[in-house]
């Protein structure tokens, strides 16, 4: 294995000695082997930091005009609260809590447990939500083909639309900004300097009012352009959609702004 694994990356290496630990203990127990010779180490793995996104681009995210609200309202939430793109796209409406500004997830392990935002974010799955009330919180633009029905689960009720699934959710992003989903969370991770990788998440208990939540990840320097709080010594940017909430998904604004020159400005398509 280590002829063979020699050049391999460090993730790699550790993932198949992993596997081989646990057929090990597997074997062991049985008495089929004795594994007690066995001695494979891991090796360190050097985390990539460049595949965050840095903090300028971002802001430049924050304030293009030419995104659905839908998709700006997930970019946000990902980044906020850190969580997988899966986790996040799994989410109903039930499992909002946009008051105490938390979402109740089922993680990668099984669990259920509590991610937590900001205010921007909150504010847009306001708007997104309106008057809803069940089914998916992120749904495409169009019904799907009725070959293509999906669960009942998967299905706004009032509308007949499909959750949006992880695969075109990232060719949205990608096409809009060469960037993919996966690349938000490490952002948030990186940008927070979180004290362990959890620390977005708790584990999920009825809602609680005087609960207050953590720090979540904001757009560093520059203000959102829909927030109250300090800005630059900039004038601010106000977007069209700074006006009054529509219970329909419409354009995030009506004008590109442009990028900045290490990222070409792109339109994100609707689903």
């Amino acid at each position: 294995m280590e002829r063979r694994l020699a050049d391999a990356a460090p993730a790699t290496w550790n993932r198949q000695v992993a596997t081989v630990r646990s057929f090990a203990s597997f074997v062991s127990k049985r008495g089929w082997w004795e594994s007690h010779d066995l001695v494979l180490a891991r090796r360190r793995e050097h985390p990539d930091r460049t595949r965050a996104i840095a903090s300028g681009e971002l802001e430049w995210l924050w304030r293009r005009r030419d995104v659905t609200l839908r998709d700006m309202a997930l970019w946000r939430l990902l980044y906020e609260s850190a969580a997988r793109a899966s986790e996040v796209l799994s989410l109903d409406l039930a499992d909002l809590d946009i008051d105490n500004k938390r979402a109740r997830v089922r993680s990668k392990g099984g669990a259920t447990e509590w991610v937590f935002f900001g205010a921007n974010a909150a504010r847009l799955l306001n708007r997104l939500v309106a008057e809803r009330t069940a089914g998916p919180v992120f749904v495409t633009e169009r019904r799907p083909a009725p070959a293509r029905t999906p669960a009942q689960v998967d299905v706004d009720p009032e509308t007949g639309r499909a959750r949006l699934s992880y695969r075109r959710a990232e060719e949205i992003f990608h096409a809009g900004t060469g960037w993919t989903l996966h690349q938000l969370r490490h952002s948030a991770s990186q940008h927070s300097r979180p004290v362990r990788p959890d620390a977005n998440r708790r584990p999920s208990k009825p809602p609680d009012a005087s609960r207050s939540s953590p720090t979540t990840p904001q757009a560093s320097s520059t203000a959102d352009p829909n927030s109250t709080g300090s800005s630059t010594s900039s004038a601010p940017v106000t977007p069209s959609w700074c006006g009054a909430s529509t219970a329909s998904a419409a354009p995030y604004a009506t004008s590109s702004t442009s990028s900045p020159t290490s990222t070409p400005a792109k339109s994100a398509s609707a689903a």
